[in-house]
């Protein structure tokens, strides 16, 4: 884990109306007794002051946020409240944490909370194209490169993002081993996409009322993955796809070409009845 620090020259935590020095911190090993082992892994200047209007806040923070590692989302200061902490958690999606003690005992203080919290958030937030989008979180005690997210909850987010904008860039990344998606049904895109990027996945119910989906989705860069073909197997179905129907003739979007219709609003089958949510897009 990396955590950001705002220090002042005695390495202790100081508001960020204040100017010291932004450090990144990313525990290496683990003690004997458990503890996780931090190290300084880079420095950044940092003056910020409450004087500053709104623009010029936002553009300080915008170049300290993309000199960090797009990793580190985590901010440690002995302050929470103010304009530049609420500019990190709305715009960037950072998590910003207080404690007492030595700095070592913060970082460890810092380090279980996220641990506690991660066993619990349902996604994470990225920042795309300057918006905050929810993303698969790596699995709390779990292997490494295990990821899951409830897409469920994802999807209400107050970004009004779509499937595809959440999952998409991840799946293309490829940098996980297994990623576990629950859902009320599959993307529509979802199944064209993994065998187009040769990844693979297999489906089933969520859980005994037969309510939503999980979908594993596994890399084919590990042993598991090279030994399943590639594309979607299980039983999940796509979801109905809607169309836009004119007087006689409408788009499927399954197909991505025109289609008659003897109504003019039916699409072809086995999309005839359209309950897709919009933001499947």
């Amino acid at each position: 884990m990396k955590i950001l620090c705002h220090l002042d020259d005695q390495q202790q935590p100081l508001s960020l109306y204040r100017p010291g020095w932004l450090h990144v911190f990313e525990n290496m090993d683990v003690s004997a007794e458990g503890q996780p082992q931090w190290k300084d892994c880079s420095q950044l200047p940092f003056r910020i002051d409450e004087n500053m209007s709104l623009a010029a806040t936002r553009a300080v923070l915008a170049d300290a946020v993309a000199a960090l590692d797009p990793a580190c989302r985590v901010l440690l200061s002995n302050e929470v409240r103010g304009l530049p902490y609420s500019l990190l958690q709305e715009e960037y999606g950072f998590r910003v944490w207080k404690s007492e003690g030595t700095l070592n005992r913060q970082l460890d203080d810092v380090h279980a909370h996220e641990e506690k919290a991660r066993a619990e958030r349902k996604f994470e937030i990225v920042v795309r194209a300057n918006q905050p989008v929810p993303a698969p979180v790596l699995i709390a005690g779990g292997l490494p490169g295990h990821y899951w997210i409830d897409l469920r909850a994802a999807l209400d987010h107050h970004s009004n993002p779509t499937s595809r904008a959440i999952l998409l860039p991840f799946l293309a990344a490829g940098l996980f081993v297994k990623l576990e998606v629950l859902c009320d049904h599959l993307p529509k895109w979802m199944a064209w996409e993994l065998k187009r990027m040769d990844l693979n996945a297999d489906s089933e119910p969520a859980d005994d009322s037969g309510a939503g989906l999980r979908v594993n989705v596994y890399s084919r860069k590990t042993p598991e993955g090279r030994r399943r073909p590639p594309g979607l197997a299980g039983g999940a179905k796509t979801a109905c796809l809607p169309c836009r129907a004119t007087a006689n003739q409408h788009t499927c979007y399954a197909h991505r070409k025109p289609s008659r219709s003897k109504n003019g609003s039916d699409c072809l089958p086995p999309f005839r009845e359209c309950r897709a949510n919009p933001r499947d897009e």
